[in-house]
């Protein structure tokens, strides 16, 4: 952890009343001294290829770039008690952006030792169950861009509540831990069933000398049609008459609105009693579905640690469900179907064995069984998935520890007639050998390394998802700094 400095403040008008507070402050950034592709090469006119918004050619041209990847002030204190405590962390803009930043923190109340509750958002992730699948991969180093975490075992790994509301924490026992989390705050303003329904629920349980096991439900609004915009809604007040007639002049081709109407309220009720209109606003289909998490972390054996993560999205249903093909990913190509989608399983294993001076850490994810089946037509089985990264690292000295990073990303090939022409397997790959410099116990200092990776799009012509082309290769030479203090 960081080094943190304690400060005690005495305050003389409450005779022992002593509060102590951690400060910390986190400065990270990172430079490529010289970056590029091959996608000259390859006839390729996207800039998105480095990350540029505008299509040109001159990005596919070396280049070099650098941006702070962040400032920020972080302090947490309590009573002498520790039944009431805060935490605050301010982080400004990124990059040397004029931005003023964002502030984020909580405000916590323990009144018996079973039960915290929690007002606020922030720190990142609670009541995470990722273990080292996610940031722990890379750490620091994926922070300041020599290596790339691409968070891509998110769907089997759940990566933490990080809404701002309120969170209860129940321990009715040591190795048991409830927690919900209710986002009064982040859907705040909104019917009461919308902020309930997006709440989090998990159950966590330590094992004694065997490991952890938790189970994580993130609830979402579900599925809802949609409700089509009225002009008039009942009135206010009772009265006798019909409220509403027929309007003799409404033009069903055109759109609906105040002066055109299917509907008009009736004058001679409105002369006999005149109502409070109010109007209607439409809503949109939803589709917004809950998802679950099954974690275990094994810790039983020595010098290693294995995770394992479970997680799968509850199936959309009815009007208006959208989905982006594969073997594209061009907006306009995204559809929208009436019918089922069925998101994919997704199941992933990371593991670290450390033996001192040498480690190796690794991590898989499968994403399968997705489809798509729009009522009345051809079923979409969603192309399966498998990534995989591997990490040794040895430490040459007290100071200096050598990384080697290598993975792959596959994509098994589609024969669905929704994919278009797509017909091959993508095959993605990186590989990133990189060393850290540390003079602190906590986290190196220093990162260097050497960046080549492809996504495994085959490119030909300047068009992309081609099976007859070739795919880009990306490169660059990172170099990166960082301390807390």
């Amino acid at each position: 952890m960081k080094k943190l400095i304690a400060i005690s403040v005495v305050f003389a008008l409450v005779a022992g009343a002593v509060f102590a507070a951690d400060i910390g402050v986190d400065v990270k950034g990172g430079v490529n001294l010289i970056k590029g592709d091959t996608g000259k090469d390859k006839g390729v006119t996207d800039g998105t290829i480095l990350g540029t918004d505008s299509p040109t050619t001159a990005a596919h041209k070396p280049t070099a770039d650098g941006g702070m990847s962040q400032f920020r002030i972080s302090a947490s204190g309590e009573n002498d008690d520790g039944t009431f405590g805060a935490f605050f962390r301010y982080d400004a803009g990124w990059g040397w952006s004029k931005d003023v930043g964002s502030a984020q923190g909580h405000a916590w109340w323990k009144p018996v030792d079973a039960l915290k509750l929690l007002i606020g958002g922030g720190p990142d992730g609670r009541f995470g169950a990722d273990g080292n699948a996610r940031w722990n991969f890379y750490q620091v180093a994926g922070d300041v861009g020599v290596a790339k975490e691409n968070w891509k075992l998110s769907p089997s790994f759940y990566q933490g509540w990080e809404d701002a509301g309120l969170d209860l924490i129940i321990t009715p026992v040591e190795a048991l831990e409830i927690n919900f989390g209710i986002p009064f705050i982040t859907q705040g303003w909104q019917k009461v069933e919308n902020v309930y329904m997006k709440s989090t629920f998990q159950v966590a349980y330590a094992i004694e000398n065997i490991g952890k096991f938790a189970i994580t439900y993130k609830s979402g609004l579900g599925n809802k049609a949609a409700v089509d915009p009225t002009l008039f809604k009942k009135v206010t007040h009772p009265a006798e008459g019909d409220e509403f007639i027929v309007n003799p002049d409404f033009d069903p081709s055109a759109t609906v609105s105040a002066t055109n109407s299917p509907t008009m309220a009736n004058p001679d009720y409105v002369a006999a009693k005149p109502p409070t209109w109010e109007g209607i606003n439409g809503e949109s289909a939803i589709h917004d579905p809950g998802q679950l998490w099954v974690y275990f972390n094994l810790s039983a054996i020595e010098n290693l640690s294995i995770d394992i993560g479970l997680g799968y999205t509850l199936p959309q249903s009815g009007k208006g469900i959208k989905f982006q093909p594969w073997g594209t990913d061009d907006p306009d190509d995204e559809l929208e179907f009436e019918g089922t989608l069925n998101s994919p399983i997704a199941f992933g294993v990371a593991a670290k064995f450390d033996a001192g001076d040498f480690g190796v850490k690794a991590r898989t994810q499968g994403l399968f069984a997705g489809k798509v089946q729009p009522n009345g037509g051809k079923a979409y089985n969603i192309p399966i998935n498998v990534i995989f990264d591997v990490q040794p690292y040895y430490a040459v000295s007290e100071a200096l520890t050598f990384h080697f990073s290598v993975g792959i990303d596959y994509t098994a090939k589609s024969n669905n007639e929704i994919d278009k022409d797509v017909s091959y397997a993508q095959v993605g790959f990186h590989v990133n050998p990189y060393i850290t410099i540390k003079s602190s116990w906590w986290a190196p200092n220093f990162y260097a390394g050497i960046y080549v990776n492809t996504d495994g799009v085959k490119y030909k012509d300047g068009n992309k998802y081609d099976k007859d082309g070739s795919s880009v290769i990306n490169w660059s030479v990172p170099l990166g700094i960082a301390f807390s203090f």
